[in-house]
């Protein structure tokens, strides 16, 4: 048996858990961990390790020996904008319409795009353009 070397392709195509082993894409790896193919210090694209995280506390923990037992996600809802109830006499129409069955609509609801969905009589709905006005 001759000796020599093997070229062994670096996987850029990624981690494939789509297939089983022997249907595997060309340049997928069955495993993949802390690892990319693009090096973050030279630009190249060839194999390199996953850079380290930083630590997110710079200060020991509360009491000195004490593990931490949880991680959650936190999200901080930052609303720019505040709502209040008009008061009562004051509220302002701004567009209206009746339904084809002429009779009371008690549900109404607004899509993101401006269209009116309305409910008319006792099965029907109604939808207005955003650009009725």
């Amino acid at each position: 048996m001759t000796e020599g070397l093997l070229p062994i392709q670096w996987p850029f195509g990624g981690l494939s858990e789509t297939l089983g082993f022997s249907d595997q894409g060309p340049g997928t790896a069955r495993e993949y961990q802390n690892v990319r193919g693009l090096d973050p210090v030279t630009g190249r694209l060839r194999g390199a390790q996953r850079s380290g995280q930083s630590k997110y506390l710079t200060s020991a923990l509360l009491t000195s020996g004490t593990k931490v037992q949880d991680l959650i996600c936190y999200f901080n809802d930052n609303r720019q904008v505040s709502y209040s109830a008009f008061a009562s006499g004051s509220e302002t129409i701004t567009w209206d319409t009746a339904t084809p069955s002429a009779l009371d609509c008690y549900g109404v609801q607004v899509d993101r795009q401006g269209n009116v969905y309305a409910l008319d009589g006792n099965a029907g709905v109604v939808k207005y353009s955003a650009d009725m006005s």
